[in-house]
């Protein structure tokens, strides 16, 4: 059973994460990489923000509050390191140095928060099975 209301704050957090994260890329590259973003970059900013927008809901739909944050915070992590890269000084290696740091951020999100909700849903198996 759905809470009321639990479509809205999916789209929300879909649509804010996306669109969140199509302007951070833009923004790492254009103005702190000063590339040159070219028409195919934005379909692929398109594409993963839209990626990361749906793992944040789906984690919601799930109804892995834990999770869903611990991953937004990786999100944001993941793009503060990727703009450190980005202005840093790697001979070239910038572009996939942030990258990297990005996905590294990003899934050290999703890794913690999959431990913190499995620690969480243990707790209250425990907590359940010794109040009875």
């Amino acid at each position: 059973m759905q809470k009321p209301g639990s479509k809205k704050v999916f789209w929300t957090i879909w649509i804010a994460t996306a669109v969140s994260s199509f302007f951070a890329f833009y923004i790492g590259v254009a103005w702190i990489a000063k590339s040159m973003v070219l028409p195919r970059n934005f379909l692929a900013y398109i594409i993963v923000s839209i990626l990361f927008g749906g793992a944040a809901s789906v984690l919601y739909l799930l109804r892995w509050k834990i999770a869903c944050a611990c991953y937004l915070a990786g999100i944001f992590a993941g793009f503060c390191m990727m703009y450190r890269a980005f202005s840093s000084n790697l001979s070239g290696w910038e572009d996939l140095a942030g990258l990297m740091s990005l996905f590294f951020g990003l899934l050290s999100g999703l890794f913690l928060g999959a431990v913190l909700q499995f620690g969480y849903w243990l707790w209250l198996r425990l907590h359940q099975t010794s109040s009875k």
